[in-house]
């Protein structure tokens, strides 16, 4: 047992002194993805984002920020050539929240199979990851759904107020159950 934890201490000693590739990531999604090095938009409220801990904690991986707040899927895809993607070996796409909230409909795997364009989200999805191939079809895709929320409040106009996924769109979906 002594022999087995000495190996492992030494396996993660090496690896860890292991000289790794720089990596580019191009995180896509929303105000999630945008907020991230903008602590003045949240009145200092968040200091820091997902990607400043990801980075962190693998400093060889350095993040291309294409966030856009409030946008959904659809919009994401209807803008996929206009928004400066830039090749990278990693994508991350954190999309979700708003399209719940904007009512744009999931839709079905056949959507994304059949490219049937960006009226739901797989069909928009189809379009975004259409895209990140083109620009490198090697690399490495993460999708990240939605999270739970809270009830929103803009801070710097309270008067836009969303709810939280415990209570369902204007269409009765929750997001999650």
């Amino acid at each position: 047992m002594k022999k087995s934890i000495a190996l492992l201490l030494a396996f993660l000693a090496f690896t860890s002194l292991a000289i790794h590739k720089e990596l580019t990531w191009t995180a896509i999604g929303d105000s999630i993805t945008y907020m991230n090095g903008r602590p003045e938009l949240s009145k200092n409220r968040i200091s820091k984002g997902y990607m400043d801990d990801v980075a962190a904690r693998l400093p060889y991986v350095h993040f291309v920020n294409n966030g856009h707040s409030g946008w959904t899927a659809k919009g994401i895809a209807d803008n996929i050539n206009n928004l400066d993607l830039v090749k990278s070996d990693i994508y991350s796409v954190f999309l979700g929240t708003n399209d719940w909230w904007t009512c744009l409909p999931i839709g079905t795997f056949s959507d994304y199979e059949n490219n049937t364009g960006n009226q739901t989200v797989y069909g928009s999805y189809r379009t975004i990851i259409d895209k990140i191939h083109s620009l490198n079809p090697d690399a490495a895709i993460i999708l990240i759904t939605p999270l739970h929320r809270t009830d929103y409040v803009d801070l710097n106009s309270p008067s836009i107020f969303i709810h939280g996924d415990y209570s369902p769109n204007k269409s009765g979906v929750y997001l999650a159950h």
